[in-house]
C-alpha cells in the first residue's frame, strides 16, 4: 500500500516526519508526541532525579548498619544528581531560547554546527572521559563496591563493575556513533 498525502493526510506527516527527522514541534505531530519531544528534556531530569532519590531511599539502611557509609552515599547521591542532569540542563537551556525545537534536533542536527547540539555532545563525551578516569583510574569501581545498593543487584567485585561500565560505555558510544551517522 502506497501512503499518500491524498489517502491518508495524518499518517502521511507522521511517516514523513519519521522518514526525514522532522520538526517535532510541528503542529502536524498528534498530541503527546508534541509535548514529548519539545520538553523531553524535563522528562529526562525527572527520571535522573527519580533514580539519585532510589539511590538515597536504598542507602538508609546500609546506613543504618554503619552509620560510616552515610558520607559516601551523601557524595554518590550529589555527584549523581549534578553530573548526570548535565547534558538535559544543556538540552533544556538550547530549547529555552530557542536554539532547537526538539529532541530530534539534537540528535541528528550535528551536522547543522548548533552551538548547543555541540555542547550536548561534549557534555555527554566528557562525562564519559571523566567516568572512566573515576572508574579505572581513581579506584571509581572500589568505592563503589563498598556502597550495597548503588546497583539493583549487590556487586562485590571492582572488576565486575569495570566490565559492566565498559559494556554500557560501548553501548552509547555505538548510540552515538548510528546518531552521527544518521546526521551525517
Amino acid at each position: 500500500m502506497i501512503i499518500s498525502p491524498a489517502s491518508n493526510p495524518k499518517i502521511f506527516r507522521i511517516k514523513n516526519f519519521i522518514m526525514h527527522g522532522g520538526i517535532v514541534s510541528s503542529p502536524e505531530l498528534p498530541f503527546p508526541f508534541s509535548i514529548i519531544f519539545k520538553h523531553g528534556w524535563v522528562l529526562f531530569i525527572g527520571f535522573t532525579l527519580i533514580n539519585a532519590f532510589t539511590l538515597k531511599f536504598r542507602s538508609k539502611k546500609y546506613i543504618e548498619q554503619n552509620p560510616a557509609l552515610e558520607e559516601g552515599y551523601e557524595k554518590l547521591f550529589r555527584g549523581y544528581v549534578i553530573f548526570m542532569n548535565l547534558p538535559w540542563v544543556v538540552l533544556g537551556i538550547g530549547m529555552i531560547f530557542g536554539r532547537f525545537n526538539s529532541l530530534f534536533d539534537v540528535m541528528f542536527g550535528f551536522r547543522s554546527g548548533n552551538i548547543f547540539t555541540l555542547l550536548f555532545l561534549g557534555t555527554v563525551i566528557a562525562l564519559w572521559i571523566l567516568s572512566v578516569i573515576w572508574i579505572y583510574f581513581l579506584n571509581g569501581a572500589e568505592f563503589l563496591v563498598e556502597y550495597p545498593g548503588v546497583f539493583n543487584s549487590n556487586i562485590k567485585s571492582p572488576l565486575m563493575i569495570k566490565i559492566w561500565f565498559a559494556l554500557s560505555l560501548m553501548g552509547g558510544i555505538l548510540g552515538l556513533i548510528f546518531m552521527l551517522n544518521m546526521a551525517w
